[in-house]
C-alpha cells in the first residue's frame, strides 16, 4: 500500500499548523465501485465535505456538488492520484481551515465515478457514493471536523471486500457502491424491530424481519454484559434477515446484540435482549476407591460456582456393590457406608460446619423423594437394595468460600472399596440455575489392582470444555501444615490417565506422570488454570501429575495408579477451567 498526497504535502500542513490554520487528512479506504459494482482504482472523483452548521447533509444537484451550508474541503482525482488497486490511501494536507468550520462538525465522502478535476459538475442523474459515519461505526478516527492544526486525522471506509482486515470489512459492499443518483430521493433507512438470539452449540443465530436499508445492509454488534463497548462481529447486505455469530464466543457469557440498518447517509439501531452463549455443565462427579480410617480416610471436596441454590444427590454406596453385581464377590467392600457435607470454612450465619448427613438411605426423611430423583437423574439405584446400609441424601449447595468437604466412613470402622458420587438435581429442570459443579477434589488411599483410585466426571452439552485434571501426593505433604502426611503416608509418584467412554469401552485420551515434563500444557498454563479453579499451586520438579484438556460433551474418568507399584494417600482433583 501507498501513500499518495495532493500538491500540498505534509510539509505545507506542518507550517500552517505552526500557525494553528491549516488542517491535513489521510484517507483509507477499500473497495469504493461505480453503480455497475465495478471497483474504483484510477478514475473517478473523490470528495471531502463537511457540514458547517451540523444540520444534516445535502444531496448533491445537477450542476453542483454541495449546496446549503455543505463544503469542499478537499478532493482526489484518481485518474491523477490513483494507486492502481482498490486499496486507495490519500493524503490532503495544508488545507486552509475556514473560518465557519468547527471542531465537530460532520464529514462525508462523496464519489464520483465519472467525473474528475477538470470536470466536477454533476449531471442530472449522475450516478454517486456517499458515506457519512456515526462515532465508532467504523475505525480511524472519528468522520467530524478535527480541531484547527491538527496533521492527519485519518478516515477510513473498508468495505466488506476489504482485504487488508484481520476479520472482515467494516461496513456492507453496498454502502461502497455509487449507489445514487443525482436529483434522486434518498431511501429512508428504518431499525430492525423484531430481533431474536438462539445460542446454539459455539453460535448464537441472531434473526430479524424488518428493518430497511436498501442502499446499504447491516451490522451486527455485540457485547459482553461486563463491557461498555459494542463490537461488529458481522456485516451483512440489504435484504439479509439473519446472521450466525461465531467469532470469539465464550461459553456461559451473556452477550447484548444490537443490529445496525446502515446506508452512506445514516444509521437506525434496533436492539436485542441480551442471551446467554451455549456452556456445557457437569452434572456429575463420582469417585472410587478403597474407604480406610484414620489418616487414610476417604475425603471429597466440592467446588460450586453461582450465588443460587443448586440441589444435589450426595450417595456413598458400598455395601450393595456386591448385590448390585458391580463388584465381584471376592473383592472386599465396606459393611456400612455413611456420608457427611460439611462447609470448607464455616459461614458466619451458621452455627457448625456440618450440612447435613445420612447413615442408611431408606431412613432418609424422605425415601420417596430421594428414589423418584435416583429414577429422574440416572443415579445408583439403591432403591433396588433396600436396608444395605449404603446412604445418601439430598442437600443445597451454592459458591461460598471454602467450597464444601464431604468425608465418608464406615460408622463400625470396616474398609473396604467405596463408590461416592454427587448429582446435579437441577439440571433438567425448565430452567435450570445458573449455579453449577465446577469442580471436585477427591482424596483417598490408592492401592493396586482393583484398589486403585479413579474419579469420573459427566459433562453435558453442546460445546467443549476445558478441564484440569491433577493427580496430587507430593503437593499433599508440601501444603500439609502438620506431619499427618509425611512421606510414609504420602502416594510419592501418582501417575493419571484420563479415559473417555465410547460405545461401551474406555478410550485413553491422555496420561501424565509428572505434571511438569510430558504434558498436554506447559507449566505456566498448569499454574494459570490452577489459579483460574483456585487451587493451590504445584511445586515446580514435583512428581505430581497433571494434564489441561479440552474435552467435547461425554463421560470421562481419571485413574490413578502408584508408580512402580508404590501405594499411599494422594488426591484426584477435575476442575471446569473457565472460559476466557
Amino acid at each position: 500500500m501507498r501513500k499518495i498526497a495532493l500538491t500540498t504535502l505534509l510539509a505545507g500542513s506542518l507550517v500552517g499548523t505552526a500557525f494553528g490554520a491549516k488542517v491535513s487528512f489521510s484517507l483509507d479506504i477499500e473497495a469504493l465501485s461505480d453503480s455497475a459494482g465495478s471497483e474504483l482504482s484510477s478514475t473517478g472523483l473523490l470528495v471531502l465535505v463537511v457540514d458547517s452548521n451540523n444540520d444534516g447533509f445535502q444531496s448533491p444537484a445537477a450542476g453542483t456538488i454541495v449546496s446549503g451550508d455543505d463544503q469542499i474541503v478537499t478532493s482526489w482525482d484518481l485518474s491523477q492520484v490513483g494507486p492502481g488497486t482498490t486499496d486507495i490511501t490519500l493524503v490532503g494536507g495544508g488545507i486552509d481551515y475556514a473560518a465557519d468550520w468547527d471542531e465537530g462538525d460532520p464529514l462525508a465522502l462523496i464519489w464520483f465515478p465519472g467525473l474528475s478535476d477538470s470536470n466536477q459538475t454533476p449531471a442530472a442523474d449522475e450516478p454517486y457514493g456517499f458515506f457519512t459515519a456515526e462515532e465508532s461505526l467504523v475505525s480511524g478516527h472519528s468522520w467530524v471536523m478535527p480541531k484547527e492544526g491538527v496533521l492527519l486525522h485519518s478516515l477510513k471506509l473498508f468495505t466488506a471486500s476489504a482485504s487488508k482486515l484481520v476479520f472482515a470489512g467494516e461496513v456492507p459492499d453496498s454502502i461502497g457502491k455509487a449507489a445514487y443518483a443525482v436529483g434522486q430521493a434518498i431511501p429512508t433507512v428504518t431499525a430492525p424491530t423484531a430481533i431474536t438470539l438462539n445460542a446454539t452449540g459455539s453460535t448464537i443465530q441472531v434473526s430479524w424481519t424488518d428493518g430497511s436499508a436498501s442502499t446499504g445492509g447491516f451490522l451486527v454488534q455485540r457485547k459482553s454484559s461486563t463491557s461498555d463497548e459494542w463490537v461488529t462481529v458481522g456485516v451483512t447486505e440489504s435484504g439479509a434477515s439473519s446472521y450466525t455469530d461465531d467469532y470469539n464466543i465464550i461459553p456461559g457469557t451473556t452477550y447484548d446484540y444490537r443490529l445496525l440498518a446502515v446506508s452512506g447517509y445514516s444509521t437506525a439501531t434496533g436492539v436485542a435482549q441480551a442471551v446467554e452463549a451455549v456452556r456445557s455443565r457437569i452434572i456429575a462427579f463420582d469417585s472410587r476407591a478403597k474407604m480406610m480410617t484414620g489418616v487414610y480416610k476417604r475425603t471429597i471436596d466440592l467446588s460450586v460456582t453461582g450465588s443460587e441454590d443448586l440441589a444435589v444427590l450426595l450417595q456413598a454406596i458400598g455395601p450393595s456393590l456386591h448385590d448390585s453385581g458391580y463388584v465381584s464377590t471376592d473383592k472386599t467392600i465396606p459393611t456400612d457406608t455413611a456420608l457427611d457435607l460439611y462447609y470448607g470454612i464455616q459461614p458466619a450465619d451458621a452455627d457448625d460446619r456440618l450440612i447435613d448427613g445420612n447413615d442408611d438411605w431408606d431412613l432418609y426423611e424422605d425415601p420417596e423423594l430421594i428414589e423418584s430423583v435416583m429414577v429422574d437423574y440416572g443415579a445408583y439405584p439403591m432403591y433396588n437394595y433396600p436396608e444395605s446400609g449404603d446412604s445418601a441424601f439430598l442437600a443445597m449447595v451454592k459458591e461460598i468460600a471454602g467450597g464444601y468437604t464431604a468425608p465418608v466412613y464406615d460408622p463400625l470402622g470396616s474398609e473396604g472399596v467405596a463408590v461416592v458420587g454427587i448429582y446435579d438435581v437441577n439440571y433438567l429442570e425448565e430452567t435450570v440455575p445458573e449455579t453449577r459443579l465446577t469442580g471436585v477434589a477427591s482424596r483417598s488411599f490408592v492401592g493396586t489392582g482393583f484398589e486403585n483410585f479413579r474419579s469420573s466426571v459427566n459433562i453435558v452439552g453442546q460445546v467443549p470444555m476445558t478441564l484440569l485434571i491433577r493427580g496430587q501426593g507430593p503437593w499433599l505433604r508440601d501444603l500439609s501444615e502438620t506431619d499427618a502426611f509425611n512421606s510414609e503416608v504420602v502416594l510419592d509418584n501418582p501417575t493419571v490417565t484420563f479415559y473417555k467412554l465410547v460405545s461401551g469401552a474406555w478410550e485413553v485420551v491422555a496420561t501424565n506422570d509428572d505434571w511438569g515434563t510430558d504434558n498436554s500444557a506447559t507449566v505456566a498454563e498448569i499454574h494459570a488454570a490452577s489459579d483460574a479453579v483456585g487451587l493451590p499451586r504445584l511445586t515446580e520438579g514435583s512428581a505430581d501429575s497433571a494434564m489441561l484438556l479440552t474435552v467435547e460433551p461425554g463421560i470421562y474418568q481419571a485413574i490413578m495408579d502408584g508408580v512402580d507399584g508404590e501405594t499411599g494417600v494422594a488426591q484426584i482433583a477435575i476442575f471446569e477451567v473457565p472460559a476466557e
